[in-house]
């Protein structure tokens, strides 16, 4: 995950420098590579994050499949409207001359519907995630705290010297 993102980073730092030497960032040609990886590198890193938060909340529930099944549907969503977000836009960078693809791509309503979607899922997969690993947490802190409360105050090899 930090090296799709670092990876992205650095693509669209080059992108910027060399928007920044043409004067203008609108229209910079980009390479076919430059501009699969501007469109599926965030898809892949958020779809990755959301995977992990996932895989912790079921492990920590002990694999019980029917808390999960929200998040891994939400996560499903997510993971369709990214491929599907990463295509539109794919369909929608023109081809030009010397086998460089024009950058500057007008968003349209279709695309903003769709990314607004994929964010609302990303942000409903973390809250309900998230939500068991807290829960779990502040279970096992309860846990703790009767233990806690159980315990002898003073350490038993303190009560040997005593005695």
């Amino acid at each position: 995950m930090y090296i799709v993102s670092t990876t992205h980073w650095a693509i669209s730092m080059a992108l910027l420098v060399r928007a920044a030497k043409n004067g203008s960032a609108v229209g910079i040609a980009m390479t076919p590579i430059e501009v699969l990886a501007n469109s599926y590198l965030p898809a892949i890193s958020s779809v990755l994050s959301d995977a992990i938060v996932v895989w912790r909340a079921w492990i920590l529930w002990e694999r019980r499949c029917d808390l999960l099944i929200p998040p891994i549907l939400f996560l499903t969503g997510t993971v369709g409207g990214s491929i599907t977000g990463a295509v539109l836009f794919l369909k929608r960078v023109k081809s030009t001359n010397g086998g460089t693809w024009q950058g500057a791509v007008q968003p349209n309503a279709t695309g903003a519907r769709l990314s607004y979607s994929v964010y609302c899922l990303i942000i409903l997969t973390n809250l309900w995630a998230t939500g068991l690993i807290c829960i779990k947490a502040w279970q096992h802190r309860r846990f703790l705290r009767s233990l806690m409360e159980r315990a002898p105050r003073e350490p038993e090899q303190r009560r040997h010297l005593r005695s």
